[in-house]
């Protein structure tokens, strides 16, 4: 958690990048940072479930466990920041809503709504939260669950696969 949040954070949005790279080396790199140059959200979301699924497995003393409870709130503001104010959702690519090619992606919307009801829920962020990840539920009803005839229910709009690639 440490060395991603210290290396894959930027500054100014407040988002962690997909990856970095120490050695700086990979395609993808930034040659100065070592981070790629795409906010994914899929990447953020898994970043941020963890987040909340880990703090509670620490001792209330543990220094750790302030640093990592830090983090996600300085990560809840960046995330409520890109939601899309329409639908509630967020966009695959999370700083480029709207633009062609960006989609509005089921998964890392369900993640998003899950970290920011479970840091509700467990104390760590403020209850204000609750309207975005409500917000964000109410999307994924209206835009990605369906229901067949038969009553079986699907999620659509989940990516199938985005990387760093080639």
């Amino acid at each position: 958690f440490q060395l991603m949040y210290e290396h894959g954070r930027d500054p100014k949005t407040g988002l962690l990048y997909h990856g970095w790279d120490q050695s700086k080396q990979q395609h993808w790199a930034n040659s100065a940072t070592g981070d790629s140059s795409q906010f994914w959200a899929r990447g953020m979301g898994w970043y941020m479930m963890a987040l909340v699924d880990t703090i509670p497995n620490y001792p209330r003393n543990d220094p750790g466990r302030q640093k990592l409870i830090e983090q996600l709130r300085r990560l809840a503001p960046a995330i409520a920041r890109v939601q899309d104010p329409k639908s509630g959702l967020w966009w695959e690519v999370l700083n480029q809503g709207g633009e062609k090619g960006n989609y509005l992606e089921a998964s890392a919307s369900c993640m998003f709504v899950y970290a920011l009801v479970r840091g509700v829920r467990l104390g760590y962020l403020p209850s204000a939260y609750l309207n975005n990840a409500r917000h964000g539920y109410a999307g994924i009803l209206s835009y990605f669950v369906q229901t067949a005839p038969g009553g079986e229910v699907s999620l659509t709009g989940t990516v199938k696969s985005a990387g760093l690639g080639v």
